[in-house]
């Protein structure tokens, strides 16, 4: 038996050893075994790094965690699992309206949730799903007075939506899945039945909880990002100390492995995370000192992408409870109506103006994951090679590959006059979704053969592609691809002794009309642009999916039809007025078709944005400009518009 220090022994064959040497050895061993570089827990624990390969580090980090939580299939087959909601009870709470409801949760089972929706209005509103801990159920969010403070029932009474599952489970339901898995799964089935209601604003969608619930909020805010806002309460930890006097409810295979709590935490990032640690929580709990040194790992991240204010530790006088002021005060901060297009422009002087530029392109490059690709462009070498020439009479037309970045390079066509010497202007042609750069130089096409009329009159064209719906390096976004492959083409004319480097514009219909916008206002160097085919609004665009032909021609594992003009962070920062405001005051022309209808890039919306717009052109004191062109067909391009715009900018149309 062990005893006092001093007094222990320990018996060998060969006699008797001081317990102070057992000691000493025992230690020796210890620190061994723990400082072993091989030692196999939190093998992915977060690091500082670029925000590139923070974003590759959270993706690499999800597929892991998924896969340990057994939730890989249904993820592939979400879509294919029907909700089939049913209403079972519905009271009047006043202020807002109290329903349970059910849905499926899986093929084979069934959740029930509290649901609740503002009693006056028509939305569209914020919503909160609100979880409990251990020993709760899904009305325990709503009781005033209980250790949740009635934090869902005070959002609701707010016009928030809010929807509160039940995570008291300690049994799994289905075999072959794990106890954390289905909570999580259900909870994620909570945000889809939210974004399946229209009155529902998708951009303003968050989570709340406490105990147990925070512990669930931080695994809802890690792995689906589509919740804007997390607030964990009475969870933030180490794993080391929830080993002991703890339900292990919260442990499964692998996990210790892979991460501790502050690494799931880390998958938040860049989005809004609020943790509450009581001050009154038992030394054996939730204490303020371990969620502080918890903190620290997770500020890493956030750091790293440059928005530290969006984590913060409320460390409140209470024990393992709500910290209500708290959470109100957070969401409305987030989920608020002043949390959209926080970077709206609004009239100011010309030299602030040029300041609210640089700020807005700077944020929006982090937000694209552009950064360290625009700070490291001009040691990506181009490296053409043309792979063939056509003559086309007054101009040859050549498909050449150059690098877009180190590790990719891409395909464009590219046109010079033949008869002309440069230096000449040059145009950069963009298409749009379910297109090809050959189709812009179609004049039987919707394009109407914009690029092949701006060849034959002597400017040089170049024409990306722009179609994918993938992305093709890890740690990138889409959207930011597509304008990276734009903007290299601008380099490859700039590279070309027969360009005039003051005469480089761009144009395109659609998603070409998109690309047209993001390229004159993320890249100066480009002097007009003609977007035809998509001023509006990001709440116009919400309700259309963008056409993804590859999906629908067979080819289902590219990607699902989607709002492919979105990425994480836009709308909190901007909409597409102020994106056009960017190209101010260089010249601008965007074109609509009345024959377009009250969809997507309606003639009365796109009048309205246009109004927002003009207000940057006319603090440059540059309103001419700035036009619109309202003209008589549908989505297409208006080409006498479109070359009339470009003679007057680059000069006459013979060179």
């Amino acid at each position: 038996m062990l005893k006092k220090r001093n007094d222990m022994i320990c018996k060998t064959n060969s006699g008797i050893l001081p317990g102070s040497i057992l000691l000493s050895i025992f230690c020796f061993l210890f620190f061994i075994h723990a400082a072993r570089p091989d030692d196999p827990k939190r093998t992915m624990r977060y690091t500082s790094r670029s925000v590139k390969d923070a974003a590759i580090w959270q993706s690499d980090v999800r597929n892991k965690l998924f896969h340990l939580l057994k939730l890989e299939d249904l993820l592939a087959t979400r879509d294919s699992i029907a909700l089939n909601p049913k209403e079972i009870l519905s009271e009047d709470k006043g202020a807002y309206v109290l329903k349970e409801i059910e849905f499926n949760a899986t093929k084979t089972r069934r959740i029930r949730v509290v649901f609740t929706i503002p009693a006056k209005g028509k939305g569209k509103w914020p919503a909160v799903i609100s979880i409990h801990g251990h020993g709760g159920k899904s009305h325990s969010v709503y009781d005033r007075s209980s250790i949740y403070k009635g934090f869902a029932a005070e959002l609701a009474a707010r016009d928030y939506v809010t929807i509160a599952p039940i995570v008291s489970q300690h049994v799994v339901y289905e075999e072959g899945r794990t106890l954390m898995g289905e909570r999580l799964w259900d909870v994620m089935r909570c945000l889809d039945y939210l974004e399946s209601l229209p009155m529902i604003d998708k951009n303003r969608i968050g989570t709340a909880g406490l105990s147990l619930g925070g512990e669930m909020t931080m695994w809802l805010g890690a792995m689906d990002e589509r919740v804007r806002a997390t607030l964990s309460s009475g969870f933030l930890t180490r794993m080391d100390q929830m080993e002991h006097n703890h339900c292990m409810c919260w442990k499964f295979p692998g996990l210790r492995e892979l991460v501790d709590y502050a690494d799931i935490y880390a998958l938040t990032a860049p989005r809004a995370l609020q943790c509450q640690n009581g001050l009154k929580e038992p030394s054996n709990n939730f204490t303020v000192a371990l969620a502080g040194e918890a903190l620290k790992e997770i500020e890493v991240i956030y750091e790293d992408y440059k928005v530290p204010k969006n984590v913060s530790l409320v460390a409140h006088e209470g024990a393992h409870e709500i910290d209500l002021p708290s959470v109100l005060a957070f969401f409305e901060n987030e989920l608020g109506p002043s949390s959209i297009r926080n970077m709206q422009y609004t009239s100011r002087s010309a030299k602030d103006a040029e300041m609210w530029q640089r700020d807005v392109r700077s944020n929006l490059f982090g937000l694209l994951r552009l950064s360290d690709l625009v700070t490291n462009r001009k040691s990506i070498g181009l490296n053409p090679k043309v792979i063939r020439t056509e003559n086309r009479g007054d101009y040859l037309l050549k498909e050449i590959e150059i690098n877009s970045t180190p590790d990719r390079r891409i395909r464009v066509i590219f046109t010079i006059p033949t008869k002309t010497k440069g230096p000449l202007p040059a145009i950069v042609s963009i298409h749009g979704h379910g297109g090809s750069p050959g189709i812009v130089y179609d004049k039987t096409s919707i394009y109407k053969g914009f690029a092949a009329e701006l060849a034959a009159r002597n400017y040089i064209t170049i024409a990306p592609s722009v179609s994918q719906h993938w992305v093709y390096e890890k740690g990138r976004t889409l959207m930011g691809e597509r304008l990276w492959d734009a903007i290299r083409c601008v380099d490859y004319l700039e590279s070309l002794s027969e360009v005039n480097k003051n005469k480089i514009g761009c144009a395109g219909l659609s998603l070409g009309g998109e690309m047209a916008m993001w390229l004159g206002a993320m890249d100066p160097r480009i002097k007009s642009v003609v977007s035809s085919g998509f001023l509006t609004t990001m709440d116009q665009l919400e309700s259309h999916i963008c056409y993804n032909f590859l999906y629908f021609q067979g080819f289902p594992e590219i990607r699902k039809p989607d709002r492919c003009w979105k990425f994480t962070g836009l709308r909190e920062l901007v909409d597409f007025a102020d994106i056009y405001s960017l190209i101010a005051p260089r010249s601008l022309q965007c074109q609509n078709g009345l024959k377009e209808g009250p969809g997507a890039f309606y003639v009365p919306i796109a009048r309205d944005a246009l109004k927002d717009i003009e207000t940057i052109y006319s603090d440059f004191k540059r309103p001419q400009n700035l036009e619109m062109v309202v003209h008589e067909g549908g989505h297409e391009i208006h080409l006498p518009s479109l070359l009339t715009f470009f003679d007057k900018e680059f000069g006459p149309g013979k060179y």
